[in-house]
């Protein structure tokens, strides 16, 4: 997990295999999933999304509302 002023970068992989990177921008105190990608030796598509996080998840994936960010 990367955070970056207004959005954070959440990145998965197994063995270097098979992926998943997530882009969430966090506006007005509130994280949404802005793109997904999806990735593979056959596969790397990208999808765009509006999905709404829950504080839950904001503290579960380390996604910082405030404070300094690089």
């Amino acid at each position: 997990v990367e955070n970056f002023k207004d959005y954070t970068l959440i990145t998965a992989n197994m063995e270097g295999d098979i992926g998943l990177t997530v882009i969430v921008k966090k506006e007005n105190a509130v994280s949404k999933i802005a793109a997904i990608n999806e990735w593979d030796f056959h596969k790397n598509i990208w999808y765009s999304s509006s999905f709404e996080l829950t504080r839950e998840q904001e503290e579960k994936y380390e996604i910082q509302l405030d404070g300094p960010g690089p």
